[in-house]
């Protein structure tokens, strides 16, 4: 049995209408702020070593990140997040976020240093409370 002509153009109408949905939802996930962090931020990412300072990024077009988001630092070491937030308007006031471990939290902040001495080896997650797809990891080894 073979499909009628209005039948086939009906099919192709679903087929295109789904890929072009799937298309712009792509697009959107991709141009949005969380999108765009998932990308650029990953905390599955490899960790950094020989680093002791994590830049706090915030800007115009709303890339709040970590940088770099997963750090390998030994037992001892002091971290250091220094906030940099150049407004939501590349400009305009700066952007306050913090630092929220599940013990600790730094205050909010949009410019300036917080510190944390890690002295026990572990894993340690971390998120900016304001943003919830700013995410870190700390990685403590002996």
């Amino acid at each position: 049995m073979n499909p009628s002509n209005s039948t086939r153009r009906a099919l192709r109408v679903v087929t295109i209408t789904l890929a072009v949905g799937a298309a712009v939802t792509a697009i959107a996930l991709f141009v949005s702020p969380p999108g765009r962090r998932l990308l650029a931020n990953p905390t599955g990412a490899p960790p950094v070593t020989g680093v002791t300072t994590i830049v706090v990024r915030g800007d115009a077009a709303q890339n709040h990140v970590f940088d770099p988001p997963v750090v390998a630092v030994p037992a001892g070491t002091t971290l250091n997040w220094t906030f940099v937030d150049t407004g939501a308007n590349g400009g305009d006031e700066p952007v306050p976020h913090d630092v929220v471990f599940s013990d600790q939290r730094s205050p909010l902040l949009s410019t300036g240093v917080y510190s944390r001495q890690f002295d026990a080896p572990g894993t340690y997650r971390y998120v900016c409370s304001l943003h919830s797809f700013m995410d870190g990891v700390v990685i403590v080894t002996e």
